[in-house]
């Protein structure tokens, strides 16, 4: 996104032509596009605050380091195609999250929202039902 030249690049196809090049996996490459719109007539700008997500991605990556928890429920989704929240991390989110259930939705990336709508949807509701007394 940082190497794309917006000033002289004038519609999303072409944007799209040159993320095509470094990210053929077609999800991806929509996602990011979301990020891209037109801040006057033919001039197309990121939302994103790409230098400073740049100059902080070795940050971003860190993950959480804290002495404290909360010991109330929670709920980890996570995708079984995914990488995010992988099996040696549940000793962590175990500790800093004593009452934490830890679903994983087998099918589903990263995106469980995308590619398991529903079975997000059924998990949140049997956990929020379970937990929250109103």
């Amino acid at each position: 996104m940082l190497n794309i030249d917006l000033e002289n690049t004038a519609t999303r196809g072409e944007v799209e032509k040159i993320l095509n090049l470094r990210i053929t996996d077609t999800r991806v490459r929509m996602f990011i596009m979301k990020n891209l719109y037109y801040k006057i007539h033919g001039k197309l700008a990121w939302r994103l605050n790409l230098d400073a997500i740049n100059q902080s991605m070795d940050l971003l990556f860190d993950g959480i380091r804290s002495e404290n928890q909360y010991k109330g429920p929670t709920l980890f989704i996570r995708g079984g195609k995914s990488d995010y929240v992988p099996d040696d991390d549940i000793t962590l989110i175990t500790s800093l999250f004593p009452e934490a259930v830890i679903k994983t939705i087998s099918g589903a990336s990263h995106w469980v929202h995308a590619d398991a709508p529903e079975e997000l949807c059924y998990l949140l509701s049997e956990f929020l039902e379970r937990e929250c007394k109103f």
